[in-house]
This record gives structure tokens, sequence and C-alpha cells, in this order.
């Protein structure tokens, strides 16, 4: 499915529901191997950022985990 724009559809469609529910906030983490998924979290708005918490810290390096968040 890569290359289709699956991706980026339901990535927009989660955060227009999101939108839609009031939320102010998304959060996601994805793997370090997944640069396609990244890149497209970055032009969809979402930065990088440290993990959300101390146990997901701990954590992110075994699995190697980034984090990323977008204001709504």
């Amino acid at each position: 499915m890569r290359k289709l724009g699956a991706g980026c559809a339901l990535t927009e469609n989660a955060i227009d529901r999101a939108k839609a529910l009031g939320y102010e906030h998304l959060v996601l983490d994805t793997l370090d191997t997944m640069t396609a998924a990244q890149s497209l979290y970055r032009k969809l708005g979402f930065v990088e950022r440290d993990a959300f918490s101390k146990d997901f810290a701990a954590d992110a390096p075994a699995v190697g985990l980034r984090y990323f968040s977008r204001t709504l």
C-alpha cells in the first residue's frame, strides 16, 4: 500500500476526527526504521518530542521509538 496515499488519508482522517471530538493535542510514536511515516507526520504538522513519560523514555532506546506531537 505504500505510495498510494493510504497512510496520509488515514492520518488526516484521524486528525479531523480528533478535532471534531474536541481534542487539543495528538501524540504518537513510531519506530526509528519507519522513516516514511516520520516524513508523513512532519508533513502533517507533527514535531518530534521527548517521550510521553519516564516509563516510555526508559524503553525508547531499546526498541528504537521516536515520539511526535501536534497541537490541533
